[in-house]
């Protein structure tokens, strides 16, 4: 590659990695915000407790990290209470409006209808964090 082309690629790279650093350090708010909301995945869940007896139904931004609290019972309440810790299903959104109004649908269903629900994604039951 000749010096010139090589000079010219140096400042594309230099002036992407500025852009990439200005975006979260000034860049305009909008731009923050939008960033933020494309990679921001929401998901809807139900998990289940060892004997498959207790289902629960939850949303939120990080399932790895929400499995780790219900696993390691840092989540006070129902959850904590009947040792319900395995994740038998999950639906992911981009937008928090659709899946919280996604798990209200599913906490209204008659266990049966959940059961179908699980059943075409996981029809062992498996604990999908495993």
């Amino acid at each position: 590659m000749h010096q010139k082309q090589l000079n010219s690629l140096n400042g594309l790279v230099r002036n992407y990695n500025k852009y990439e650093l200005s975006f979260w350090n000034g860049a305009t708010r909008s731009d923050r915000i939008s960033k933020t909301m494309i990679e921001t995945m929401y998901y809807v869940y139900i998990i289940t407790n060892k004997s498959k007896t207790v289902l629960y139904t939850g949303v939120t931004n990080n399932i790895e990290r929400r499995m780790y609290e219900h696993k390691n019972k840092q989540i006070e309440g129902f959850t904590k209470r009947y040792n319900v810790n395995q994740l038998v299903y999950y639906e992911s959104y981009s937008d928090v409006n659709y899946a919280i109004s996604r798990e209200k649908q599913i906490k209204n269903l008659l266990r049966r209808k959940k059961e179908e629900l699980i059943n075409s994604m996981n029809p062992n039951w498996d604990d999908l964090m495993e």
